[in-house]
């Protein structure tokens, strides 16, 4: 993404910024309790960023608003220009669905100049309105209601949910507010992230050779579940092609690897070309940009993992390398009570480095379905594949039992040291 950070960070030299500089690593003792669990999951966070005013440091737009531009055959133009009908305007509850694309821009002036984005977003969001107005849950009262009982989507396009140059000094003060606090909405647990990762053919730097995006995609991939994230770059068919979201845009939710730590993060975005001695990812602002998203990572991770006391990686394709690279990011996990790795491939290896990291506060695992591990947990999972949400409280409750009893029983056996000597 272009954007720009020069008046917010000094400096323009990559080489002469240490991503540790000025972002030194905090203990986690010294977050207070409701530091991040506040921020990152709570919906009051989203409001207070998100709001209805035309002041307000982010807008989100509407899907169905996006819709109609595509169907029109026009551009999406910065927020400055854009009606009041574009935005959305209500509050963010807990059954309002927040889509955050992640995206790179396709020329300096806008970024979907040819609608090349447009094209793939339009189409989708349709198919997801519908997919989810379709669908029919059971709420608090026992009465069912659909799934989008506002009939729409909100959506975030940093284009058109920022000011964009050229600002008054009124909207250069409100931008940098929401500069501030731009990982919230890519870090948030309640934020769906769709990742725009393919670029036309005549593009030369790609979503992957850029920092804000590889900020962006990294960032997400702390503890957003696998069901919100969607790289939308491994789609391969036409757009036109596709008649329902859940079986032919769903399946690619299930690709992902585990969260770098902040200095594996430094290292990565430091990388250079080998033959060429180039950066890896380049940025529009050089320097600046660079020592503010390396901080600004390193941040937003302590932050997450102090606190969340959940983190759910279902079917991601993770193997017992994956499970290595997960196992750093436990230390940082100060509060983590429920742990959910089902459907994977993890074997006894990845589970007897998982089982030698848990935190001591861990109180629920469910490992089911990664069938190369040795370990059978005989009682069988209660009430099926029944949403948990779908279910009474007794039976929330037995769910909640089995993974206690779960976790204790792994415990026991992968610190067996019989296991490991047969």
């Amino acid at each position: 993404m272009h954007r720009s950070f020069t008046s917010l960070v000094a400096g323009d030299q990559r080489k002469k910024m240490s991503a540790t500089q000025d972002f030194t690593p905090v203990p986690s003792s010294s977050f207070g309790d409701e530091g991040a669990r506040s921020r990152f999951t709570a919906r009051e966070a989203l409001n207070g960023l998100c709001g209805k005013s035309s002041t307000s440091p982010i807008r989100l737009l509407k899907a169905s608003y996006l819709i109609k531009l595509h169907e029109s055959g026009n551009k999406l133009n910065r927020r400055q220009r854009l009606p009041e009908s574009a935005f959305w305007t209500n509050e963010i509850t807990k059954r309002t669905h927040v889509i955050v694309l992640s995206y790179p821009w396709l020329s300096e002036d806008h970024p979907d100049p040819n609608r090349h984005h447009l094209s793939l977003l339009g189409p989708l969001l349709k198919l997801y309105v519908q997919h989810h107005v379709d669908q029919k849950i059971k709420v608090k009262d026992g009465t069912e209601s659909n799934r989008l009982p506002e009939g729409d989507v909100a959506v975030f396009i940093d284009w058109a949910c920022l000011f964009q140059k050229e600002r008054t000094k009124e909207e250069q003060e409100v931008f940098k507010v929401s500069l501030r606090d731009i990982g919230l909405l890519y870090a948030h647990a309640r934020t769906n992230i769709w990742c725009l990762t393919k670029s036309p053919p005549h593009i030369n730097r790609t979503y992957f050779g850029r920092g804000w995006c590889m900020f962006e995609f990294q960032i997400a991939s702390i503890i957003t579940t696998g069901v919100r994230f969607i790289n939308l770059g491994l789609l391969n068919r036409d757009v036109a092609d596709l008649t329902n979201f859940d079986t032919d845009v769903g399946v690619l939710r299930s690709v992902r690897e585990p969260p770098l730590t902040p200095d594996e993060f430094d290292k990565k975005l430091d990388g250079r070309n080998p033959e060429t001695g180039d950066y890896l990812y380049k940025f529009t602002n050089g320097g600046s940009d660079y020592r503010y998203v390396a901080g600004k990572y390193r941040e937003t991770y302590q932050e997450l993992l102090h606190d969340v006391d959940r983190l759910e990686f279902n079917g991601l394709g993770w193997n017992d390398a994956d499970a290595r690279q997960f196992v750093k990011s436990l230390p940082y996990c100060g509060k983590l009570q429920s742990l959910f790795l089902n459907d994977n491939d993890i074997t006894d290896e990845g589970a007897r480095l998982l089982c030698s990291a848990l935190p001591t506060m861990l109180v629920a695992l469910d490992m089911r379905n990664n069938s190369s591990m040795s370990f059978s947990f005989t009682i069988p999972y209660p009430h099926g594949n029944t949403g948990f949400y779908e279910l009474t409280g007794e039976q929330r409750e037995e769910r909640r039992v089995w993974r206690r009893q779960y976790l204790n029983e792994f415990r026991s056996y992968y610190s067996t040291d019989s296991l490991w000597q047969s």
